[in-house]
């Protein structure tokens, strides 16, 4: 019996690109560009709750609802800020972090992490929604630190609000 050598170089060449196609694309598909990059996406998959699964295979997803969100898992405390809310996945305090925001009822953001890494599963968080996030978080600290001007921060964070009620992101 004579062996082909075209059909067995083919066979050879065929199995070498698939084991550099197969990882290479799961790589680009999960935004992995360097070794970092997947030493934090293991360290995210070894510590994976239902809703970091969830994200990672895509079945929750930028403008998937909120309600698909607490069917897989519900949360263990949130956020409120207007039509912005941010779920945490982690109690209070914790070293670990796991937080899905949402704007409109739908999901915008969604991050975990740890002290020794971290993994943004997407942002499509407008940026002057954060803006406005990040003004009344720091309106809420500047309360408790001042509460003579307790006043003034209630106002400022009331027209933030009132701002993240009005608008849409669509």
């Amino acid at each position: 019996m004579t062996v082909n050598r075209h059909a067995i170089l083919t066979l050879i060449v065929l199995i070498i690109v698939t084991l550099i196609t197969v990882p290479t694309t799961f790589c680009v598909s999960k935004g992995i560009w360097s070794r970092s990059d997947l030493d934090r996406y293991l360290a995210m998959r070894s510590s994976a709750s239902p809703v970091m699964i969830a994200l990672d295979s895509g079945r929750l997803r930028p403008g998937s609802s909120v309600e698909e969100l607490l069917k897989i898992e519900p949360c263990v405390w949130q956020e409120e800020y207007g039509k912005c809310v941010i779920y945490h996945y982690t109690p209070k305090g914790s070293y670990d972090g796991m937080a899905v925001v949402t704007f409109d009822q739908k999901l915008t953001a969604a991050s975990a992490g740890s002290c020794t890494w971290h993994w943004d599963f997407f942002d499509a968080t407008p940026a002057w929604i954060s803006e406005k996030i990040s003004l009344i978080e720091e309106s809420r600290k500047l309360q408790q630190k001042m509460p003579d001007h307790k006043k003034h921060f209630e106002e400022h964070e009331a027209k933030l609000l009132n701002e993240l009620s009005e608008t849409s992101i669509e």
